[in-house]
């Protein structure tokens, strides 16, 4: 059985190698040569450790591909919560009941666009660290480039 002084003392350690670990992480951040490629505002927020994302806004200016990113999130975020789509269940509990080719549609369009980011954030992510990342993933990032390119439905 463990004492209480036994357990405080395992607490504290692993306390210790907790915070020991947060000034290696925050070292290696603050000397990785990525951090140079961010705004200032982008940096301090990694330096100090807190949440760093791109906004609908960055991604558009960053990202040729991700020029219309605003206009089809507001699409689809207009109609995700309104438009209830008629999926047939076996319990028939909610939907409107038959499918049709509206509700279908309708789906894929929101599947071919969600693929469409999808993949230019994976490959953004590897084109940014071509040495980590794109050597070693090459042959799988390839094929997922030209899904940023399928406009078709």
């Amino acid at each position: 059985m463990v004492s209480d002084t036994q357990k405080k003392n395992s607490d504290v350690k692993l306390l210790k190698e907790f915070e020991d670990g947060m000034k290696e992480q925050k070292l290696r951040i603050k000397e990785h040569p990525y951090l140079n490629s961010l705004t200032v505002p982008q940096k301090n927020k990694a330096l100090k450790g807190d949440e760093m994302y791109y906004t609908k806004a960055d991604f558009e200016s960053k990202n040729e591909i991700c020029n219309g990113l605003s206009l089809d999130f507001q699409l689809l975020s207009n109609f995700v919560h309104p438009l209830p789509l008629s999926i047939e269940r076996i319990d028939n509990d909610r939907g409107r009941g038959e499918s049709n080719i509206y509700d279908l549609t309708y789906s894929l369009a929101c599947l071919k666009i969600a693929t469409k980011y999808l993949a230019a954030s994976t490959v953004s992510v590897v084109d940014n660290f071509p040495e980590e990342l794109g050597k070693r993933f090459k042959l799988l990032i390839d094929p997922i480039r030209e899904f940023q390119f399928d406009e078709g439905i």
